[in-house]
């Protein structure tokens, strides 16, 4: 309301958006005599939140653009120069990318591109950085983009093991904090749950993993001894940049666990830790997920002294994962259970520690993939109230992911079980009261890597079942940069 009172009595709107308020603004100007350049100048800067803005005035062949916090991405090349949010748009068409500057506005014409502050004065353009290489953006033999990413995880998590110098310098940095906040959204919120856990147990480190559009309700005590680890696949997230601020407003040290190393994320941490996932073109998150759990768990040993097993747990849940995607009996049983669970209209997942954030994950995977309503428990919690929700027949999976707790874990199935439950047992042997279980190596910590894989592959075929294509969900973004 405050942006329309800026415009004319009668100004007639075509839509009920706010951006169609910011057309209207910038065409007052114009109107009056201002380039597209000027209009932005003086109309961008009252506009409050996170927000980009491109216009073009096709009369003086000129596109204007400019942005806060929101990413915005220019391409160079010999076709000409574009702009766009996101930089594998620009592949084909541009050879080097410039991150257009915040708080400035952005001039495109025939001669090249120019940035200006808000009060005219021009500004040094960013340094350059090559285009994004999609020479990985073919299916190839797939049939979806999110089965050939999870194809693609053993030689992620040998990624992280082939970085070991990103691996020390995070481990550093943890050493160094009196207290380390872990923070993301959806799967990557969960890898900083499981995270937070590994610090805290392999380590000894006091831990918090924390929601990041949650962030505000830890801020106040944060200091300079603290840690923030924002972990993040696009880097573009607005909570996470939200979360990134906040902290560093605290002075508390901020880093990166980031895949997209150009992004706004990496940009505003005071260090960067690549995960090296490669681009991830399903909009559920598979590869990345298992770059930030290797990436953490790489960490947490380096922590704990035993660094050489942490790298060889991360070998043998890369080489299961690939044993696993070869085995055909695993594939009958990923078939039996996601059937189950395809003709269901709730599943309950439960797990305890370890198990627990896989237990999470694995609900997120199916709720996004196949819009089935899954939900997470953490075992001992069931006997609190969830469990009123067991009715005869209805499916309960649980992650066996932590040795620590097996007992307890089995305990939890069978009393889902005695109230009527489809018990489904996956991981480390949960005992007699599985309806039906996929029994896994144990591989320690890393149980985790190989648990969540097999979750990635219940939910794909359960989108697949009920004919629904797990790459584009409705509703959902890769990347959510609005808050």
């Amino acid at each position: 309301s405050e942006l329309r009172s800026r415009l004319p009595a009668g100004t007639v709107f075509a839509s009920d958006t706010d951006s169609e308020i910011i057309a209207h603004l910038l065409g007052e100007r114009v109107s009056a005599g201002a380039t597209i350049v000027e209009a932005l100048r003086a109309v961008f800067p009252v506009l409050q939140g996170q927000n980009a803005v491109i216009a073009i005035d096709q009369r003086d062949e000129v596109i204007g653009a400019a942005m806060n916090v929101s990413p915005l991405v220019i391409g160079i090349g010999e076709q000409g120069s574009f702009i766009s949010s996101d930089p594998f748009a620009l592949t084909g068409k541009a050879r080097d990318m410039v991150i257009a500057p915040n708080e400035a506005v952005v001039q495109l014409d025939a001669h090249g591109v120019r940035a200006f502050g808000y009060d005219g004065l021009e500004l040094p353009l960013p340094d350059s950085h090559p285009v994004p290489d999609v020479s990985l953006d073919e299916l190839g033999d797939y049939s979806h983009f999110m089965a050939r990413e999870m194809a693609e995880q053993p030689d992620v998590i040998r990624a992280q093991i082939a970085d070991p110098e990103s691996t020390r310098r995070l481990a550093e940095r943890i050493g160094r904090a009196d207290h380390v906040i872990l923070t993301g959204c959806g799967s990557a919120f969960y890898a900083a749950r499981i995270g937070a856990t590994w610090l805290a147990r392999l380590a000894g480190k006091r831990t918090l993993a924390v929601a990041a559009s949650e962030f505000d309700e830890i801020a106040p005590f944060l200091n300079d001894r603290s840690l923030v680890i924002a972990i993040t696949q696009s880097g573009e997230t607005a909570d996470i940049l939200e979360a990134m601020r906040t902290a560093k407003q605290s002075r508390t040290p901020v880093i990166a666990l980031v895949n997209v190393i150009h992004s706004s994320a990496a940009r505003l941490a005071d260090e960067v830790i690549p995960l090296l996932a490669g681009r991830e073109r399903s909009v559920l998150a598979t590869k990345s997920l298992l770059a930030m759990l290797g990436r953490l768990l790489a960490a947490s040993g380096q922590l704990s002294g035993t660094p050489a097993e942490a790298v060889q747990s991360l070998n043998r849940a890369a080489r299961t994962i690939d044993e696993l995607s070869l085995s055909d009996e695993f594939e009958s049983d990923i078939a039996v259970i996601s059937d189950v669970i395809a003709k269901s209209e709730h599943v309950y997942i439960i797990g305890k520690g370890d198990g627990y954030g896989v237990a999470q994950e694995a609900a997120l995977k199916i709720k996004e993939a196949s819009y089935v309503h899954a939900e997470a428990f953490a075992a001992g919690e069931l006997k609190h109230g969830a469990i009123a929700l067991i009715e005869p027949g209805t499916p309960c999976i649980a992650f066996a992911s932590d040795a620590d707790f097996i007992t307890d874990t089995g305990s939890s199935v069978q009393e889902l079980r005695s109230r009527g439950g489809y018990t489904i047992g996956i991981g480390l042997d949960v005992g007699d009261g599985a309806c039906r279980k996929l029994v896994l190596p144990d591989l320690g910590p890393a149980n985790v890597l190989v648990h969540v894989f097999v979750a990635q592959g219940i939910a794909f075929n359960v989108a697949l079942l009920r004919h629904l294509d797990p790459d584009y969900p409705r509703n959902l973004a890769k990347s959510v940069t609005v808050k």
